[in-house]
């Protein structure tokens, strides 16, 4: 991995490998941790309006000049970061860099773009408030960290996306989006030309001095929803765990894995091989600077079900969090793990956004680095804290 520090201060990181396509991943280092909370969602916002309008490409252009020249493109937006990626065939690379700038340095949007984006934002945010399974993981976090910047849904709420006005978002992006805020990945057979480009673009950034507020936390305290119109319960257990650190980074990404990825998972044994409790469930994790949080998630349970799941999820997860599991159940499940990381990046895309994510908390992290830098010792090492439990259960 070959890392380039511009005159501004931009680091741009070059994972050069043999493949077909080329991904540019920008990360700014900003997200709903650092919203204000009548605000909160305006990253969010934000992410969307990078598609519209700028100074050089219409919002038309944009999505079809990548794609008509063979190519996509996204956008993701995080409790720390905001991400925009897009993947290329070699010969468009030096276009797509073009959009890219123009994307990221445009202080102006369209007040009829504005207003059109802001009612989508805000029909996904109720997307998510109004679909219990989509709605759980969210509410985990909230019971975790209280309503607080770090317990709030990063989409935002309907009612503070509709507080934010069109200037108060433009402010918002010219404030974060320094060259001190933002990394850049490069995956792919990329050409010394083309990182040329690169350079020279972004160069141009101003350095900026970005400050960030304090993160607010509140108290963590058991949640229950009640609501009309479903019969089934959905269950979230989550866990704080610490701040950003690479090896423990690795290693809770491994504990989640044993807990609910694959037919050998501790959850797909327990509560469905064994017992045919529930069909799905689901782990997540990430880290911040001074905190994380890692939650499980059950997104349909029988009611009748409930105490039974409950006691087992329970029990696994206090297994697990007091070193009780097999190490020989983590050995055996390690190549399992390796398969999974190679699968999941195997395209150029996907690589570049994992290390986008991680180079903006502090230190990028490769595929390869969960595989071949996971310590199997570390399992033990009291990563998770004490689970808290959001439950959505019919009125």
């Amino acid at each position: 991995m070959e890392v380039r520090v511009l005159d501004n201060g931009l680091k741009i990181f070059i994972d050069k490998r043999l493949a077909d396509t080329i991904a540019i991943a920008i990360a700014i280092g900003i997200g709903s941790l650092y919203e204000e909370p009548d605000k909160r969602g305006i990253t969010h916002l934000v992410e969307h309006m990078l598609f519209k309008s700028n100074r050089k490409y219409t919002a038309k252009e944009i999505s079809s000049i990548i794609e008509f020249s063979g190519g996509e493109a996204n956008a993701f937006t995080s409790q720390d970061s905001l991400i925009i990626a897009v993947e290329v065939l070699p010969e468009v690379v030096d276009k797509a860099v073009d959009i890219l700038y123009h994307m990221y340095i445009n202080e102006k949007f369209l007040e009829d773009e504005f207003e059109n984006e802001k009612q989508v934002v805000i029909t996904e945010a109720k997307k998510y408030i109004n679909n219990p399974e989509e709605w759980i993981s969210y509410l985990g976090l909230i019971a975790l960290f209280g309503k607080s910047d770090y317990g709030d849904p990063c989409p935002g709420y309907p009612e503070t996306l509709e507080n934010i006005g069109i200037r108060e978002a433009e402010e918002f992006k010219q404030k974060y989006f320094t060259a001190d805020n933002t990394v850049i990945v490069l995956a792919g057979d990329i050409s010394d030309e083309s990182l040329r480009t690169v350079s020279e673009y972004f160069g141009s950034l101003p350095e900026g001095r970005v400050k960030k507020k304090k993160p607010t936390v509140g108290g963590c305290r058991k949640i229950v929803e009640r609501r009309e119109g479903i019969d089934q319960a959905y269950l979230s257990y989550a866990m704080k765990t610490p701040g950003f650190s690479p090896l423990d980074y690795i290693v809770l990404d491994y504990l989640i894995f044993n807990l609910a990825d694959g037919c050998t998972s501790l959850l797909y044994t327990t509560l469905r091989e064994e017992r045919g409790l529930c069909y799905d469930f689901y782990g997540e994790f990430d880290a911040y600077s001074e905190t994380g949080y890692a939650q499980v998630v059950l997104p349909g349970v029988p009611v009748s079900k409930l105490d039974e799941v409950t006691g087992l999820v329970e029990e696994i997860l206090s297994k697990v969090r007091r070193g009780e599991v097999d190490v020989d159940y983590f050995l055996k499940r390690r190549k399992y793990y390796e398969y999974t990381i190679k699968v999941a990046h195997r395209s150029m895309f996907d690589r570049a956004v994992l290390e986008a994510h991680t180079a903006i908390k502090g230190q990028l992290l490769t595929p390869e680095d969960f595989i071949e830098r996971l310590s199997i010792e570390r399992l033990s090492g009291n990563l998770l804290g004490e689970s808290v439990v959001a439950l959505i259960e019919p009125s």
